[in-house]
């Protein structure tokens, strides 16, 4: 049945073939290995109890995606939060454990399901291969939804406006920011998802990295924090695709400290108009250069106070 699926979908994808080494390589419109996933998760996850007798999985292709609906929501202990991410739970198990020994036809040593809990992080990765987006999840209670954007998250336009923002970022990092640029609002579930970084501490570092440097703003606080494009980083290209001049902060930050001798981090953000990350960010960068200093013993408070250091003093503006 899986395997009957996928040739139907195929036969309906376009497919282009890009030259690799001597030879040439067929490269479909979805990648075959995520489909394969998504199919055998709808197949083995759905509900088979009798109020869902007649209820089929559903696959759908329109021009910008492609959809698989199974009856059934959801089951045991996973969310949507945490899909992909090593919790598992199947209202099936029987039939799960049938296909684990299930060998495919054709195929001399590969079962159906080959490791259970995988087939979300495979299908992540293998659409992350194929440089497209990452699927999403829709939990109905009574059915499940999974949702394949058809388009290249790194195009051309992509590509060049990444390489405007500049270099320093993290792959995880560059990922979302193309995802933003295609209109996604993350929060930490989100990002760690489409990304792969699955450690959700250091998901928040690389989110707070990106609203310091000012390429994303940050709405809520928390659990609740949501992340979006800033408008910076919107119009970071001019209409000639010639990167914009922004104020160099740090000497903006190493002016304010020379006119009015110590500021704190809230009060250099409120002259400056932006945010207490982003100063602590070139603050943090002015202290490693010895540039700046704390006027006190404690630090990280945010009435802490900071002056110049002699170098700082002497030293030329920046550039």
């Amino acid at each position: 049945m899986v395997k009957e699926s996928l040739a139907v979908i195929q036969r309906n994808m376009s497919r282009r073939a890009e030259i690799v080494g001597h030879g040439r390589k067929d490269v479909w419109e979805y990648p075959p290995e995520a489909l394969r996933e998504a199919i055998v998760n709808a197949l083995v996850h759905r509900d088979f109890s009798p109020g869902t007798r007649g209820m089929q999985v559903q696959i759908e292709m329109y021009p910008d995606r492609l959809t698989i609906l199974n009856p059934g929501g959801l089951f045991g202990a996973v969310d949507i939060a945490n899909l992909g991410e090593g919790a598992s739970s199947s209202r099936n198990s029987v039939l799960l454990k049938i296909l684990e020994d299930v060998v495919i036809p054709g195929e001399s040593s590969r079962t159906i399901c080959e490791n259970r809990g995988s087939g979300i992080r495979t299908m992540r990765e293998e659409l992350k291969s194929a440089g497209m987006g990452p699927p999403d999840f829709f939990d109905r209670v009574t059915s499940f939804l999974v949702h394949i954007p058809n388009y290249t998250l790194f195009d051309d336009d992509t590509v060049r406006w990444l390489t405007a923002v500049g270099p320093g970022l993290k792959d995880t990092q560059r990922m979302a920011l193309a995802l933003m640029r295609h209109g996604r609002v993350l929060d930490n579930a989100g990002y760690r998802a489409a990304t792969g970084q699955y450690d959700s501490r250091q998901a928040y570092r690389e989110l707070q990295e990106l609203v310091a440097r000012e390429l994303v703003e940050q709405t809520g606080d928390k659990n609740g924090a949501r992340y979006s494009l800033s408008d910076y980083a919107t119009s970071l290209l001019d209409d000639n695709g010639a990167r914009k001049i922004r104020p160099n902060r740090r000497r903006q930050i190493v002016e304010l400290l020379r006119l009015r001798n110590d500021l704190s981090k809230t009060e250099v953000s409120d002259l400056l108009g932006i945010s207490p990350k982003t100063v602590e960010h070139y603050l943090r960068e002015l202290r490693r250069e010895r540039k700046v200093e704390s006027t006190e013993a404690s630090r990280g408070s945010k009435n802490t106070r900071y002056r110049l250091t002699t170098e700082g003093e002497q030293g030329e503006l920046f550039s």
